[in-house]
C-alpha cells in the first residue's frame, strides 16, 4: 500500500478514510490466509505420508487444518474497479493542482 500524502489526507471525508482502511485490512487478511493455507497444506502432506489407510482413509485436505478459516473475498468487480480508477483519477488530479 503507498503513502497517503499528508495534504491529501486532511482532504478525505470520514467514509473515504474507512475506505481505505477497510482495503488495507482486507489485504493483510488475504496475505494472513495465503501463509496460513501454505503451511496447511504441507501439514496435509506430512500427515499424508503417514496416514494409516485404514484407520483414515480419505487424505486429508489442508481445510482440515483450517477449521476456523474463512477465505479471501471474491476479486473486485469491474464496476468497483472504475470506480476505485476515477477516485485515484481524482486525487491525482487534486495533488498536481
Amino acid at each position: 500500500m503507498a503513502a497517503l500524502p499528508e495534504t491529501y489526507f486532511w482532504d478525505l471525508t470520514p467514509g473515504e478514510v474507512d475506505d481505505i482502511l477497510f482495503e488495507a485490512v482486507e489485504e493483510i487478511r488475504a496475505k494472513e490466509y495465503s501463509a496460513a493455507r501454505n503451511a496447511a497444506l504441507i501439514c496435509a502432506s506430512l500427515y499424508n505420508c503417514h496416514r494409516d489407510p485404514k484407520a483414515h482413509p480419505d487424505p486429508f485436505t489442508a481445510d482440515d487444518f483450517l477449521p476456523s478459516r474463512t477465505p479471501p473475498p471474491p476479486p473486485p468487480s469491474d464496476e468497483e474497479v472504475a470506480h476505485k480508477g476515477r477516485q485515484a483519477m481524482k486525487i491525482l488530479t487534486a495533488l498536481n493542482q
